[in-house]
């Protein structure tokens, strides 16, 4: 017990209420909360008793107040409600983006720009035309020469200060650009018309697109099948007799009417498998374009005759095989006993045409023409 020199007016401590907010933080609190009486002594904020070790540990005997234990449940509710999330991060999210330096906000405003122009071609060009075949590898040409620029700004910055850095690095420029991002924000501008200059070439292939319209002027030369080829020449020497190249002289399509236009193509890529001829012969329709062409293919180690194709013709390959054809006229078809009227010619062409197959007949199931094919010498 207290002697009576030390007791204290409980009425004039300042002890906190449950009830109260607490000014400060709670530290605060337990500190402004243990006066002392006599200049020594300090007293428990709950029932006012003498604290044992106040300078440390601050035990209270009386109603176990601990002050060291308020104290670090008080830090440890101040880290809980800082570590707390919001929903979704959107806090966290939003004090991130507002720690970013200003140099990202202008890159980030750059390759912006860049794709909303990139975007603007959906609106303006057809999908496959001339146009956007020339925007988009104009795109793609100035973003490379763009990205090229860059490296070689920072290859003049860096290399005198590392004597590792040369030429090679505008090629394999991964180092490099290591070493130029540690220098920003100095070098910022770098980075800019780096960023930029890929950005331009990503949305030249994924926003604008049409590059395929090129592929249209790329037409390698294929080699027709050298049995097929070998097996020609032997027939036109006339190590084949021929009597027996074709069972039937009806065409199932030969009563058709020839004056009748050919069918237009519908457009779809054909992914039917396909399959190497000979063009024997071919016919005009009224406009004197290319109507169909006659042809023989490899069975059974002979040519035979396989049918008549229709289709697959555009106006340009109609006046191409049109003037390759004319030539190569003669009076009599190169395989015998083919009885229907056509404009007979050497072979001497040959071409890959996709089909579904032979029909009962041995003849080619709804051919298509795909392209002319060149004889190996």
């Amino acid at each position: 017990m207290a002697s009576t020199s030390d007791t204290v007016d409980v009425s004039t401590l300042s002890i906190p209420d449950g009830n109260q907010e607490k000014p400060g933080t709670p530290d605060e609190a337990v500190v402004q909360a243990a006066p002392t009486a006599s200049g020594t002594d300090v007293l428990c904020p709950r029932c006012g008793a003498k604290l044992i070790s106040p300078e440390s540990l601050g035990w209270c005997p009386k109603c176990r107040y601990c002050r060291t234990i308020e104290q670090d449940a008080a830090k440890v509710d101040r880290a809980t409600n800082a570590t707390k999330s919001s929903p979704l991060g959107a806090t966290e999210f939003m004090n991130l983006v507002a720690k970013l330096p200003q140099w990202f906000w202008v890159m980030a405003a750059g390759a912006a720009a860049i794709a909303l122009v990139s975007v603007a071609s959906q609106f303006v060009l057809p999908a496959e035309c001339l146009e956007r075949a020339i925007w988009s590898t104009a795109q793609v040409a100035l973003g490379l020469l763009a990205l090229i620029a860059a490296q070689v700004w920072a290859v003049l910055v860096l290399a005198p200060e590392d004597d590792r850095l040369g030429a090679k690095d505008i090629i394999f420029s991964i180092r490099l650009w290591g070493l130029t991002t540690k220098r920003l924000p100095e070098m910022a501008r770098q980075v800019w018309l780096g960023a930029w200059g890929a950005a331009a070439m990503l949305c030249a292939v994924l926003l604008v697109g049409g590059m395929s319209y090129w592929t249209r002027f790329y037409k390698p030369e294929r080699v027709a099948d050298k049995n097929l080829i070998q097996a020609v020449a032997a027939m036109a020497q006339g190590k084949a007799t021929g009597k027996d190249l074709v069972e039937s002289v009806e065409d199932f399509a030969a009563s058709q009417d020839l004056t009748k236009k050919k069918e237009e193509d519908d457009g779809k890529v054909d992914k039917r498998p396909t399959i190497h001829c000979v063009i024997v012969g071919y016919n005009l329709g009224p406009d004197k374009e290319l109507s169909e062409l006659v042809l023989g293919a490899l069975q059974d180690d002979q040519i035979r005759y396989a049918g008549r194709v229709k289709r697959g013709f555009s106006p340009e390959t109609s006046k191409d095989l049109i003037a390759r054809l004319t030539p190569l006229t003669v009076p009599t078809p190169f395989i015998p006993d083919l009885q229907f009227t056509a404009i007979w010619v050497k072979p001497a062409l040959f071409c890959e045409v996709h089909q579904s197959g032979y029909d009962e007949q041995g003849y080619l199931k709804n051919p298509r023409y795909h392209s002319l094919l060149v004889a190996a010498e």
